[in-house]
């Protein structure tokens, strides 16, 4: 949408290299004897939580600039515009943040465990993302209705 490569190029590879060492990490995981398999494959969750964060940095990012980019001088369009910006940042801005804290608590405790905690909740905030651009739709295009007793609104009758 952006148009721009770059940032598409970067979030494909790394959705790519999260996809491949997820299931590499499940291959090895039921391949690898011991209670420790966890310690030799500490590189590569890292990895993967790592890439998966740096693309939801990215999209959030790249999303508020584009918006932000396309601002038209209309102070409704304006408002409207702003409006998505706050969404997209937040909704981004807390997905971000939870992949982030995995990371962070995957590297410092690994066998704590603190960490899958986290990285189940992460499937969840996406889930409420979409909920939460889903539902307000209804009230961004109320905003944006031509207001009553104007002379557009007039002119549209017959």
């Amino acid at each position: 949408m952006t148009g721009n490569m770059i940032s598409t190029v970067v979030i494909v590879v790394c959705g790519f290299i999260y996809l491949g060492l997820g299931i590499l990490l499940t291959v090895k995981t039921f391949t690898l004897p011991g209670i420790d398999r966890l310690l030799k494959l500490r590189w590569l969750i890292a990895t993967g939580l790592g890439c998966a964060a740096a693309a939801d940095v990215i999209i959030a990012a790249t999303l508020c600039c584009h918006l932000s980019k396309s601002r038209t001088g209309f102070a409704r369009a304006d408002s409207l515009i702003s409006t998505l910006v706050v969404y997209s940042f937040t909704t981004g801005l807390i997905t971000s943040l939870i992949a982030v804290a995995s990371v962070i608590t995957f590297q410092a405790m690994p066998m704590n465990y603190t960490w899958i905690g986290l990285f189940w909740i992460i499937g969840r905030c996406y889930v409420n993302s979409v909920l939460a651009a889903l539902n307000v739709r209804v009230s961004l295009r109320e905003k944006m209705a031509i207001p009553e007793n104007t002379f557009l609104h007039l002119s549209a009758r017959p």
